[in-house]
């Protein structure tokens, strides 16, 4: 319950950090929201996927330096796709009407 409730208030944040700092344009606070949603499941799978690589190469007794490896890739990943979705879907220009 309290990573949901924490995960809410830290995307509503990030939604207005990003709209008024970053962007500096009205978003679709839908699509950020699903972005957002996606980007947390990115990261657990792909932290998972690179500390069981890690693990089935350099082995059990170095779990400690394959998770962190895990948290890198999986935190870097989810930085650049967090910021292409929003800055692509989430914040992008508003198509002229001709």
């Amino acid at each position: 319950m309290f990573k949901g409730v924490s995960f809410s208030v830290a995307v509503i944040f990030s939604f207005f950090m990003n709209r008024f700092f970053v962007f500096k344009k009205q978003g679709n606070f839908k699509i950020f929201i699903a972005i957002s949603i996606i980007g947390a499941f990115l990261n657990i799978g792909v932290a998972t996927l690179a500390n069981k690589v890690c693990i089935a190469n350099l082995g059990q007794h170095l779990f400690i330096l394959c998770a962190n490896i895990g948290f890198l890739a999986g935190a870097t990943t989810t930085i650049i796709w967090n910021y292409l979705g929003y800055k692509f879907f989430a914040f992008k220009d508003k198509e002229p009407v001709s």
